[in-house]
């Protein structure tokens, strides 16, 4: 893959599953990229705290999985991740730097 495809953001509506997970940049870009794709299913956490006899639930939350909105969607750009086997290839050819 060229360089240029790896650095040529695509917007949201372009990405497809076939993609898998790439590098997402919310725009104007003030924060690091998030690694991922929106198929990305978060987990349910419940937590319990006992202190002597009593007992305190706190409420079910999901945590993980997609950050982003609905509302983000118009702000999100992508581009592809380097493959690792093509990395890995390189240097058992020795080709390196």
């Amino acid at each position: 893959m060229s360089l240029k495809k790896l650095t040529t953001p695509r917007p949201f509506d372009v990405w497809h599953e076939d993609l898998g997970p790439v590098l997402w940049f919310r725009s104007p870009i003030s924060e690091p990229p998030y690694f991922g794709s929106p198929l990305d299913l978060g987990r349910t956490m419940s937590v319990e705290i006992q202190i002597g006899v009593e007992q305190i639930e706190l409420p079910t939350r999901d945590v993980g999985g997609w950050p982003f909105g609905k509302e983000d969607e118009a702000h999100l750009w992508f581009v592809p991740i380097v493959d690792g086997n093509l990395i890995q290839q390189q240097i058992d050819a020795g080709e390196v730097a």
